[in-house]
């Protein structure tokens, strides 16, 4: 299955991400930054884009298609994606719309974009979406330099020498305790806490100082 389908099914059914939110015109707000990410390149190289918007986007396709289509078909469509070996999941997403909507991916994109244009965006949304891309930029900006172990790109759960081998242990062991993971973590937590609170303007200075520790901290 797919990737892209498969993490936008799960963010669409719990209603967000990281916390309920609006996720067409949240979606939305992606296309006026130049933030939105061509279906193709998201569906063939999923894990690699920027985690908050691919997931977004992603789940935004997914209720694109529920509710233009209707439950049961979007629920046939799923169900009944072909994976043949050595295709690409752009061209397995192609054949399968192709299949049972009468559309291509490209078709699909054309729509789909038309529909993201037409949803109005708060001034509220918006803010909270760029906060939000910034806010975990620097979680994981943090992971990257002050603890390694944690920062990894999909789960890979071997037996517990491979892990260690690998250095691919914050599952199992304790974190860095060292007084800059005690500094940041603290100052992480803090704009956590004014963003999911909605006081963007404290969030966006407590950010702003994050990351100029961390470029303090940083090689």
């Amino acid at each position: 299955m797919p990737s892209m389908l498969q993490e936008g099914l799960a963010v669409y059914l719990s209603g967000g991400h990281f916390k309920p939110e609006p996720i067409g015109p949240r979606a939305a707000a992606l296309l006026d930054p130049g933030w939105y990410i061509p279906l193709k390149t998201l569906a063939d190289d999923f894990y690699n884009q920027q985690h908050d918007v691919g997931y977004l986007e992603a789940a935004a396709l997914v209720q694109y298609l529920y509710e233009t289509y209707g439950p049961g078909a979007f629920i046939e469509f799923y169900r009944t994606i072909p994976y043949p070996d050595g295709t690409t999941d752009s061209g397995i997403l192609d054949e399968a719309l192709r299949d049972q909507f009468g559309l291509s991916l490209a078709d699909l994109e054309t729509a789909f974009k038309n529909y993201l244009s037409s949803l109005s965006v708060t001034d509220d949304i918006r803010t909270d979406l760029e906060l939000t891309v910034a806010y975990f930029d620097a979680l994981r900006r943090y992971q990257s330099l002050l603890d390694p172990s944690a920062y990894f790109l999909t789960a890979w759960l071997p037996g517990g020498q491979a892990m260690r081998d690998q250095g691919i242990v914050a599952d199992f062991t304790r974190r860095p305790r060292g007084w800059q993971n005690w500094l940041v973590e603290k100052m992480l937590v803090r704009v956590h806490d004014e963003l999911f609170g909605g006081d963007y303007e404290a969030a966006a200075r407590s950010l702003d100082w994050t990351n100029r520790v961390l470029d303090v901290l940083g090689p």
